[in-house]
């Protein structure tokens, strides 16, 4: 299934309860809370979705309904935006679940259509465990495997005023990434969460993204001497120490599974890991089937291999 697919499937299993003409779905690093997939459909433009990087910084609450006949939420220009996008509602789910938001759904109604209701509200409050499932199912449903050729690293450019310079290579990094993108603001659209991340936060930001050829990492790098605001991205293959949060996250690795995954990526033996961490070898072997099991690998190699080790 592709991310498009799990759009679709997911506003048509929402639509029988609560109805709308459009949707947004993102999916979140459990573990940095950046972007790291979206599906869309009759929803913002690209540059819309730019614009809300920008304005809406940090965590939505659970829901939270925007739009005509609704108390005002956030700024005014959100309304204005709306308006211009032609939606006179929105219903934003976030996907929370094990105290992880994992993704969120926006709901959308065209302009001059009936305002999402308090009770709309609350069966929408009903859903964000199971969309929270369903994020991690579409993730963790298929097995941990190494890249499969797609393109090598590449360090993409944002000025102060986010234009973009990006070489070749950079620009097919990106659209292995989002394969649909017709124009260079859908193709870009990916890098706004890492780069206002790193902006408004500590000067760095980390997405993994699961695409179809591997595991990717966007880190988002202000710029050490250059003018202010201006972000280096760097799209690179995920492996290694790089990718393993986000697996034990989205695999459901236990915190002892994590600590004999971490030395399999250090090359140890089920004997050495199991001196190290004053385990019987029985133990360390269950710990290892189980994340076999998670993971959907069948065995050491292909585990090793799948996170570079």
């Amino acid at each position: 299934m592709s991310v498009a697919e799990l759009g679709a499937e997911l506003s048509d299993r929402v639509g029988r309860v609560i109805p709308h003409d459009g949707y947004l779905l993102l999916g979140l690093d459990p573990v940095t809370g950046a972007g790291c997939f979206v599906a869309h459909e009759r929803a913002y433009s690209a540059r819309a979705r730019q614009w809300l990087e920008i304005e809406e910084p940090g965590v939505a609450p659970p829901v939270l309904a925007l739009g005509a006949g609704v108390p005002p939420r956030y700024s005014a220009d959100l309304h204005r935006l709306m308006a211009a996008e032609g939606f006179g509602g929105a219903l934003r789910i976030a996907a929370r679940h094990g105290g992880v938001t994992w993704g969120e759904l926006v709901l959308l109604r065209g302009w001059g259509g009936r305002p999402f209701s308090a009770a709309e509200a609350t069966r929408a409050g009903a859903l964000a465990g199971g969309l929270a499932r369903a994020l991690r199912g579409f993730v963790a449903g298929r097995p941990l495997a190494p890249g499969r050729g797609g393109p090598g690293p590449a360090v993409v450019f944002v000025g102060a005023d986010d234009t973009v310079r990006a070489t070749p290579t950079a620009r097919a990094a990106l659209r292995a990434l989002v394969p649909d993108a017709r124009t260079d603001e859908d193709l870009f659209g990916t890098l706004w969460n890492v780069v206002y991340t790193a902006r408004r936060g500590t000067g760095v930001a980390l997405s993994r993204i699961p695409a179809a050829h591997g595991w990717t990492a966007l880190h988002a790098q202000l710029l050490d001497g250059g003018a202010p605001d201006e972000v280096a991205v760097t799209v690179q293959p995920a492996s290694g120490r790089v990718l393993l949060p986000a697996v034990v996250a989205w695999y459901g690795v236990t915190a002892r599974e994590n600590a004999v995954l971490g030395h399999v990526l250090d090359g140890l033996p089920a004997k050495g890991i199991a001196r190290r961490l004053d385990l019987s070898l029985y133990t360390v072997h269950d710990h290892l089937k189980a994340i076999y099991r998670k993971t959907g690998v069948h065995g050491r190699d292909e585990l090793a291999a799948a996170l570079g080790g």
